[in-house]
């Protein structure tokens, strides 16, 4: 009989992959690609954020360089604002000396000295602190330019004076002279207000400005009371001159105060070597206000003096508030170093991890296809030991009842009304098997059941079972076949008998064939080595007909005769009367073989059937 065997494992593996192929990313490692475009895949998820991670470390790094080299930058710019503020400290300083060197009250020695101070405060601006972009005097836009227009300067008014109205144009002259270069370069340092992380800075920077301008009209009045010293009086434009220039002083240290609170401090502390200096000043402060004309001008050096001292301690508060930006920026310096730092490291870290974690990622894909590879070898093995498993299972059962019985664990028995029983066996096996080897026996008979194997396979039958030389087969069971089962089982018979005349083997010299069709019942008997069996008259009925017949004969039934006889193309001899064991007497036939075209066509009244035709029956 023919076994259907289910469909290779392979073949359902070959369509999966073949539907997996039409992704663009396939999962499968059975193919050498599709491994390659998972590990692709799994390198892009890893990528991805890692690239992600890279970036935004480089971009942490440049923008800490970036600030980093504005801190720098900003530190440079504070150094030039410091340099600018001692530049107009000497030029005050400077002015100051020039007025009182009109009435010899100071020597040319300090002149000279203020000279000095003021050419290398201007050498040291390597980088001039006002730029071509700002409307400024022509004398203003390069530091040559500036120093040249000084000593111009020093050379045209470098000469005694005595008569008032001299002095008191010489004095205003140089008021303005050095405040048309001081006020610009004030001005100007506002512009360069350092740009930091602390809040603070820009504070301390404003008030750093404020400063530098009180200290400006501080300056000024001094030199406009030494001019009331010279003259022992004020006009009146030039009280108003002075009176704007002592409120303008108090009003910008006011406003560097608020804006840096550490003025105050700093100036308290400076002030304490001077305990009498601002009672003194804003005494004589509020002498020159007074406007009384005095003849004496023993004071004025005095006044100089004072002024002098307390412009100094002013400059020396700027100074201590320079140097509290330029921790606040060198901080600011730390801070970005270590933002440099810990982003360097951190890109380091990055690079040096990566290809760890693409080694990592490329070992656990490997080790992924691995243990899918062992997966599908163990799927493969899961099949082909279920296929075999139910091979075996459908050479014991037929498939029906052993689907039924995978399914339920246990089959239900069933009764079929029309059955054919076929039975043979080796005439004279005992004493063939006493002459032969038992190889030789056991080779006789796997090769004459693969033979009959071969045939039943050809045909609707099923082999039930092969015990020693018998040979067991029924039509129309566990499949129903209307009454196509006797022209089968027939059909066989003969087919079986032409094969055995053919049989080449010489210990074997014939065989006993036989058919009988009945009733009978069929079932699956036993659990642990489950077996199909038929039950029934038929089967005794056939038993008992294959002792009775001879060799190379094929023994039926009154019934199949019968039967055989509607179907039509057998050739039939009648034998006669048999006495069965257990059955008493029946009539039985020989089935001799099929009939040619021509002797069927001879028959009378005797229903023609075709091949094509019996499954209509």
């Amino acid at each position: 009989m023919v076994y259907e065997i289910e469909e290779d494992s392979r073949s359902g593996i070959s369509q999966e992959i073949t539907r997996s192929s039409k992704k663009f990313f396939r999962d499968d490692f059975l193919t050498r690609r599709g491994r390659r475009e998972y590990l692709m895949k799994m390198l892009l998820l890893v990528t991805v954020p890692i690239m992600g991670v890279i970036a935004e470390s480089m971009i942490r790094l440049v923008n800490s360089i970036s600030e980093e080299t504005a801190s720098y930058k900003t530190k440079e710019q504070m150094n030039l604002t410091e340099s600018s503020a001692q530049l107009i400290h000497s030029l005050q300083n400077e002015r100051g000396q020039r007025i009182l060197g009109i009435g010899n009250i100071t020597t040319l020695e300090s002149i000279l000295k203020a000279y000095n101070s003021t050419d290398s405060w201007i050498d040291k601006l390597q980088i001039w602190p006002l730029p071509n972009t700002i409307i400024v005097p022509n004398f203003l836009l390069t530091r040559s330019q500036l120093l040249t227009h000084i000593q111009n300067h020093r050379k045209t008014s470098n000469k005694i004076i005595t008569t008032s109205s001299a002095i008191r144009k010489f004095i205003l002259d140089e008021i303005y002279f050095y405040e048309s270069i001081i006020k610009p370069l004030i001005e100007y340092l506002l512009k360069l207000a350092p740009a930091s992380r602390n809040s603070n800075v820009w504070k301390l920077y404003v008030g750093f400005k404020m400063l530098a301008s009180s200290k400006e009209e501080a300056s000024i009045v001094r030199e406009l009371g030494v001019l009331h010293y010279y003259l022992g009086y004020f006009t009146e434009t030039d009280l108003k001159q002075y009176i704007k220039a002592d409120s303008l002083n108090s009003a910008f240290l006011k406003t560097s105060k608020i804006f840096a609170s550490q003025i105050n401090d700093y100036l308290n502390s400076a002030l304490e070597s001077y305990p009498s200096l601002l009672i003194t000043l804003n005494k004589m402060k509020a002498e020159i206000v007074s406007n009384k004309t005095i003849h004496n001008r023993n004071p004025l050096m005095w006044w100089f003096q004072l002024n002098t001292a307390y412009i100094n301690i002013e400059n020396t508060v700027h100074k201590r508030l320079s140097t509290s930006i330029q921790g606040y920026l060198e901080k600011d310096i730390r801070l970005e170093n270590t933002d440099v730092i810990i982003a360097i490291c951190l890109l380091f870290l990055i690079f040096c991890i990566c290809p760890l974690l693409f080694k990592l990622m490329i070992n656990l894909v490997r080790s992924i296809e691995r243990f899918a590879e062992d997966v599908v070898q163990k799927t493969d093995l899961l099949k082909f030991e279920r296929e075999r498993a139910n091979s075996l299972l459908y050479r014991m059962l037929p498939r029906t009842v052993a689907k039924e019985l995978k399914q339920t664990d246990s089959a239900t028995a069933e009764y079929f009304d029309q059955v054919t029983i076929f039975f043979c066996d080796i005439v004279g096996f005992t004493q063939l098997s006493s002459r032969s080897t038992p190889l030789q026996v056991i080779e006789l008979l796997n090769a004459l059941y693969l033979n009959f194997d071969n045939t039943t396979e050809l045909y609707n039958v099923y082999k039930v079972e092969t015990i020693g030389d018998a040979y067991m087969v029924a039509s129309g069971v566990p499949l129903r076949n209307g009454r196509k089962h006797v022209f089968e089982i027939a059909k066989m018979a003969i087919h079986l008998r032409k094969d055995i005349e053919q049989f080449g083997v010489p210990h074997m010299p014939s065989y006993r064939l036989q058919l009988r069709i009945g009733p009978c019942m069929a079932g699956v008997v036993g659990t642990k080595m489950p077996r199909y069996c038929l039950f029934g008259d038929a089967v005794n009925t056939a038993a008992r007909l294959e002792t009775t017949g001879a060799p190379n004969q094929i023994h039926i039934s009154k019934e199949s005769y019968e039967l055989l006889t509607i179907f039509g193309g057998f050739e039939v001899e009648y034998r006669g009367t048999v006495e069965l064991k257990g059955k008493g007497t029946m009539e039985t036939y020989w089935l001799i073989g099929r009939l040619s075209p021509d002797q069927i066509d001879s028959l009378p009244n005797t229903v023609q059937w075709k091949d094509t035709d019996i499954a209509n029956i």
